[in-house]
């Protein structure tokens, strides 16, 4: 596991996981064969409304077009460069694509813009964590923690990932006290049982 990351959806959150970057080869192996569980809607300019491009964005990133989601996501970033939502699901997007540099400067930016979002935090930290660059991935999701309200679905995922950067560290008192946080925040949490 290198992370998971978080796509707001209308009305509920949606959790990803960040992967190291796979070959083409097996990128196009692991795309679903059955048809997309959500009607795709026509890439189309819409400069009229960037909040519907946002939600037809998240629609594509739900469903696993992540090349359609990035161009929306761009598309709203055109008409609003500083729109911190577009800017961090644009990240999340590039590094599930393995663009992990990339993922990194637009998280970053969407935190400078709204720096209080526990899940812009932790999923820079999911960034750095497939990295394997665990020191910022352990401050990124502390910050995350210190700004997740008690149900906040970050909170467990945070202390999960910092289980696992704990434990890649070889500090493993600290990585099991992070995992039994996540358990007792979320004890049906199967990605803190692996």
């Amino acid at each position: 596991l290198e992370g998971t990351a978080f796509i707001p959806q209308p009305n509920r959150l949606m959790i990803v996981k960040i992967m190291k970057s796979k070959s083409k080869k097996a990128k196009q192996a692991s795309r679903p064969k059955s048809p997309s569980p959500v009607t795709p809607i026509p890439l189309v300019q819409n400069t009229v409304n960037p909040q519907q491009t946002m939600v037809t964005a998240m629609q594509y990133h739900q469903a696993g077009m992540l090349e359609e989601a990035e161009s929306l996501y761009r598309q709203v970033l055109r008409q609003q460069p500083t729109h911190p939502d577009a800017l961090h699901l644009l990240g999340v997007v590039v590094a599930q694509l393995g663009r992990h540099q990339e993922a990194i400067d637009y998280i970053t930016k969407a935190i400078t813009f709204k720096p209080t979002v526990a899940a812009f935090h932790s999923n820079l930290g999911n960034v750095w964590q497939s990295l394997g660059r665990f020191e910022e991935a352990i401050t990124s999701h502390q910050k995350a923690l210190s700004l997740a309200g008690p149900n906040d679905q970050s909170v467990y995922n945070s202390y999960n990932s910092l289980g696992i950067c704990w434990f890649h560290q070889n500090r493993l008192t600290e990585a099991v006290n992070s995992f039994q946080f996540s358990l007792r925040v979320n004890p049906h949490h199967p990605e803190t049982y692996n």
